[in-house]
């Protein structure tokens, strides 16, 4: 039997009675292993939409487009003037008006 971590003492304010319940639960199948939860975590980063992945569907979408000099230019300024600012910060997920 392998012991698998559930948590850090007191960080996560764990006793060993509820790393016992946890590892129970783990064990009978009702709740995900640490690989597993990390397998969903990575599952939904990818499936999270970039702007730079935006793009890339896009150009695809549109192989012969007329304007995509045009379109290329605005994304690349567009690109320089944002910096590094994090997509979080640059669109909020509820908006206020």
């Amino acid at each position: 039997m392998i012991e698998e971590k559930v948590g850090k003492q007191f960080q996560d304010d764990m006793t060993l009675a509820r790393a016992s319940g946890i590892r129970a639960l783990r064990m009978q199948g009702n709740e995900s292993t640490n690989r597993e939860q990390r397998e969903q975590e990575r599952r939904r980063a990818e499936a999270k939409w970039t702007i730079n992945r935006l793009w890339v569907e896009y150009m695809a979408g549109k192989p012969d487009l007329k304007g995509i000099v045009t379109d290329e230019n605005r994304r690349s300024i567009s690109s320089r003037s944002s910096g590094k600012r994090n997509r979080a910060k640059s669109f909020p997920s509820t908006w206020t008006g």
